[in-house]
């Protein structure tokens, strides 16, 4: 009877005998000889170590030797071994056989491949995990962004000479914002090419683009850094058009960046240099335009801003460190 239930179950299983040296498996169905790709002749006979690998836990084949010298029923996970070499993981099932007088006869054994089961768990949770970072990421981004919005917009109304100009100045201000998290948006928010970022920062102000020389190699900056330089080329393309190069119709832009290596560090300069316009002066107030170049481009930059009102033109020359993997040639 017991073996006629072992065989037609579909779930592997297996029969030892405890009684015999080393307990070798007395029966074993074809669902067991499926899983594990052995033939009978190489399972009967045999202790069921020889399913155990490099891999199979140590700590779980004691429990095991334990469970059956205390003629203890058993449950749990252990990677097993099939006969090509490739591992499994075995949900196992050891229960001991008592005949009427209580002496053990037998240990019963299911075994079940639960891998696939468990790689799917696995990646449950790793999907979780990534959209709780996501949405934390997510949560942060948008915090931040409404920061910086209400910054704009606060300092914008302080400086403005009427309401009409601060929305334009408002609307301006965002458009630059919004051209700044496009570039970001394509790398994930992880980073921006440098070039794109000032790219789309004159973008709005088609009608002057014509007149800028813009040369740099291919520099990445971390989001908070490319969001600082968007704004800041913003700001001097608006007083470029307002007072300075391109208030007259020869006057140009010239923006260029290098990648210079000093003390073991990669330091980037970046220049805005403003030629054939009108002679510039030092404004008599800060703006907040002036404020978010000088002051606010710095602090986010971590580095060194310095604007310089030559006869010839503005020029504004920004430096900082880079990381390693910063600058891609």
């Amino acid at each position: 009877m017991l073996h006629a239930a072992v065989s037609a179950t579909r779930m592997a299983m297996t029969i030892t005998d405890p009684n015999k040296p080393d307990n070798p498996i007395v029966l074993v169905n074809d669902a067991f000889l499926t899983m594990t790709g052995y033939p009978a002749d190489e399972v009967i006979g045999r202790n069921c170590r020889f399913l155990q690998g490099p891999d199979t836990d140590p700590e779980a084949v004691e429990a095991i030797r334990e469970a059956l010298r205390n003629c203890r029923e058993i449950h749990l996970e252990l990677i097993n071994y099939r006969r090509d070499g490739s591992m499994f993981l075995n949900q196992l099932m050891i229960r001991p056989i008592f005949d009427d007088h209580g002496h053990i006869v037998h240990h019963f054994a299911s075994q079940v491949d639960v891998s696939a089961i468990r790689q799917g768990e696995a990646l449950t949770r790793a999907t979780e995990e990534r959209l709780r970072l996501v949405a934390d990421e997510l949560s942060h981004r948008v915090k931040n962004t409404l920061s910086t919005v209400q910054a704009i917009v606060r300092q914008t109304l302080r400086t403005a000479p009427s309401l009409a100009q601060a929305g334009d100045t408002i609307g301006a201000r965002l458009v630059a914002l919004g051209q700044a998290h496009e570039a970001l948006t394509q790398h994930n928010w992880e980073h921006s090419e440098l070039g794109a970022v000032i790219r789309g920062a004159i973008q709005p102000h088609s009608d002057v683009q014509g007149r800028f020389q813009i040369e740099g190699p291919e520099v990445y900056l971390e989001a908070r850094s490319s969001l600082a330089v968007a704004m800041a080329i913003h700001e001097l393309c608006t007083n470029a058009i307002k007072y300075g190069a391109l208030s007259v119709a020869a006057g140009t832009v010239i923006v260029t960046w290098t990648i210079e290596e000093r003390d073991g560090c990669r330091h980037l300069v970046l220049e805005w240099r403003e030629q054939d316009g009108p002679p510039v002066s030092p404004p008599s107030h800060k703006g907040f335009g002036s404020i978010l170049i000088k002051e606010a481009l710095a602090s986010d930059l971590g580095g060194n801003v310095d604007v310089i009102y030559e006869l010839a033109g503005l020029v504004c020359r920004i430096e900082t460190t880079l990381s390693r993997d910063a600058a891609k040639t």
